[in-house]
């Protein structure tokens, strides 16, 4: 598994403005000991690089390249209501989403990049059409379409 450094360097490209303030790895942990779930060490590394903010380049496509979007922000870890913390109560702590994934971005029409946490597919990035989806507890991946299959890749796919 890459760190973010070595990540970053392979995408020099990637910029990221408007980060949150600056963390700490006790800032993250303390995020992972309240969802109770651990995220993937180049995650870890941005955020405590980044701490969320508007990525350039931004544009992605889903592996099945039904779908083609763009990240609008990378959620950061703080108590505003935009952050992961707002974001773990509202989809993942409501059952809006299986309880393996957490919302890390949004795209320009609100729609969310997902992170798996656990389990089979654990580290792989999801695209979710939250505005198609006609039940909001439905809990599934009807509506889900796999981008990577680690935030490694994710970061890399961008253009």
């Amino acid at each position: 598994m890459l760190s973010w450094e070595s990540l970053a360097k392979l995408n020099m490209t990637l910029q990221i403005s408007e980060s949150a303030h600056p963390l700490s790895d006790a800032d993250i942990s303390a995020f992972e000991a309240m969802g109770n779930i651990r995220l993937p060490d180049a995650y870890r590394g941005f955020l405590m690089a980044h701490n969320g903010g508007k990525p350039m380049p931004k544009r992605f496509v889903t592996l099945d390249k039904k779908v083609e979007s763009m990240v609008a922000m990378f959620f950061p870890i703080s108590t505003a209501w935009d952050g992961l913390l707002g974001e773990f109560e509202e989809f993942t702590l409501s059952h809006q989403i299986p309880p393996n994934l957490i919302s890390i971005a949004i795209t320009p029409a609100g729609n969310r990049v997902l992170l798996s946490v656990s389990g089979k597919n654990s580290w792989s990035v999801y695209y979710w059409s939250y505005d198609e989806e006609p039940d909001i507890l439905s809990c599934s991946y009807r509506y889900m379409r796999l981008i990577s299959p680690s935030f490694e890749d994710f970061v890399s796919s961008l253009r």
